[in-house]
């Protein structure tokens, strides 16, 4: 499932990319750059991206999953012996 959902916001990440590089081309001709503006203002603000802090949390539950996994399997083992 974390995979799942790490891949799912990378593919997003893709998806959107590609639209707003057509945006990006659009503007070129606009007298108003509403998206270049609202990128700069983010910037100057320190805007962290969302997909940054999204894929992180997929990968902190694959991580526990797997210690888990490897607990249990330990675990399982010793009760052989």
């Amino acid at each position: 499932m974390s995979l799942y959902w790490y891949n799912h916001i990378i593919e997003y990440k893709k998806l959107n990319a590609g639209k707003f590089s057509i945006i990006n081309h659009i503007e070129t001709y606009l007298p108003a750059k509403g998206y270049t503006s609202e990128w700069n203002l983010l910037l100057l603000n320190e805007y962290k991206g969302l997909t940054n802090w999204d894929k992180g949390i997929p990968i902190c539950l694959m991580s526990i999953s797997i210690l888990l996994i490897i607990l249990i399997i330990i675990q399982k083992i010793q009760c052989f012996f």
